[in-house]
């Protein structure tokens, strides 16, 4: 999980996956690696912003396919763990940089990347407007989005780390100023 924050309980509890929690597996694992493995079929070739990278898991993943990957998260830990993570295989085509989402998309040129990957982000961030217009420049300009959003709301989840809460309605908002969609649900079964 991405985050735009990294706010800690005196439990050390934060909101994303750590490399043990993917290497560990199970249903939390799960639930965010196949989105990746997903979007990694869609970004085959291709030039990657992994937005809100979190520890770089998912950076990895599409790495698999992509031509290149940078990762980008606010939380330099975040990021710290998620270089001392790369292989020396890997570190020509996957960099990460610790920087905020909205001053990093403020600054790129709609050529540097073909698609970006945002998963569980945009609910760290206060107001959305901005970033998303942000997106949405992106995606006028040609740049494949694949983003992924709780929806909190529609399941009542009270996540002490979102600031930002979406249902299926606030999630429709968004998609609505990206241009064309598709939506696509996700089902635990």
């Amino acid at each position: 999980m991405g985050s735009d924050q990294t706010l800690s309980a005196p439990t050390e509890t934060r909101e994303r996956l750590e490399p043990a929690d993917i290497r560990a597996g199970g249903l939390l694992a799960a639930t965010h690696v196949h989105r990746y493995e997903l979007a990694a079929l869609l970004c085959a070739g291709r030039r990657v912003l992994d937005l809100c990278c979190g520890t770089g898991y998912g950076a990895r993943i599409l790495a698999r396919t992509a031509e290149t990957v940078h990762g980008v998260d606010v939380a330099q830990d975040a990021v710290a763990t998620a270089r001392g993570e790369l292989r020396s295989d890997e570190r020509d085509r996957i960099t990460f940089e610790a920087e905020d989402a909205l001053v990093f998309l403020r600054s790129l040129p709609t050529s540097r990347f073909e698609a970006v990957v945002c998963f569980e982000g945009l609910e760290h961030v206060a107001d959305v407007t901005p970033l998303v217009a942000e997106l949405g420049r992106l995606a006028e300009e040609g740049t494949t989005l694949i983003l992924s959003i709780p929806n909190s709301r529609g399941f009542d989840e009270d996540n002490e780390f979102h600031v930002t809460d979406f249902g299926f309605e606030e999630m429709r908002e968004v998609a609505d100023r990206l241009g064309p969609t598709i939506v696509l649900s996700q089902y635990l079964a």
